[in-house]
C-alpha cells in the first residue's frame, strides 16, 4: 500500500473507525504530518497495531477492509526491493 505521502495521510484523514482502531489512525497522521516520520516505517507500525485487533476480531468491517488493504502483498514494489538480496545469498 505504498503511496506518495500526502496522498496516504489523505486516505488515513477520510477513515471513518471506531474509537479503538481511530486512535491508531491518528497516531499515524500524526506521525506523518508533524513526525516527518517514513510512510514505509508508519504502515508497519499500523499493521502492528491493527494485527492484535484483527486476531481477536474486534476490526469493525471498515478496519477490516483497512488492515486487508495494508497488509495486501505489493509484488511488484516487494520484488524490486529483495531481488538484490536474494541475488546476493545465491553462491
Amino acid at each position: 500500500m505504498k503511496k506518495d505521502n500526502n496522498h496516504f495521510v489523505e486516505l488515513l484523514q477520510n477513515l471513518s473507525l471506531n474509537d479503538e482502531e481511530q486512535f491508531f489512525v491518528n497516531n499515524a497522521i500524526h506521525q506523518l504530518k508533524d513526525n516527518h516520520e517514513r510512510e514505509d516505517l508508519v504502515i508497519r507500525n499500523l499493521i502492528g497495531d491493527f494485527r492484535p485487533l484483527a486476531l481477536k476480531q474486534k476490526l469493525s468491517p471498515q478496519g477490516l477492509q483497512f488492515f486487508t488493504e495494508l497488509v495486501k502483498p505489493n509484488f511488484k514494489e516487494d520484488i524490486s526491493l529483495w531481488l538484490p538480496i536474494w541475488l546476493g545469498t545465491i553462491h
